[in-house]
C-alpha cells in the first residue's frame, strides 16, 4: 500500500467504506464514542468487525434514548 492511501473497512451495520484507524499512530476515532457495557455487549453479538462513525453515533443515540 502506498503512503497516501487510506485503508478503508466496510462497515459491519450499513455496509459503508470508512478509514479504521486501529492501526494509526494516534488511537482510532472510535475510542471517542462512549457506549454502555450493555450495547457494547450486543455489538460485538450481532456484528463481526468495526462499525462506522455514523452507525456508532446512532448506536450511542439509541442507547442514550433507552436509559
Amino acid at each position: 500500500m502506498k503512503a497516501d492511501e487510506t485503508p478503508q473497512a466496510a462497515c459491519a451495520r450499513c455496509g459503508e467504506a470508512f478509514h479504521c484507524g486501529v492501526d494509526d499512530d494516534k488511537p482510532c476515532w472510535c475510542s471517542q464514542v462512549k457506549l454502555n457495557p450493555q450495547t457494547l455487549r450486543d455489538l460485538e453479538q450481532r456484528y463481526r468487525g468495526c462499525l462506522c462513525g455514523t452507525c456508532l453515533m446512532a448506536m450511542q443515540a439509541q442507547a442514550d434514548s433507552n436509559s
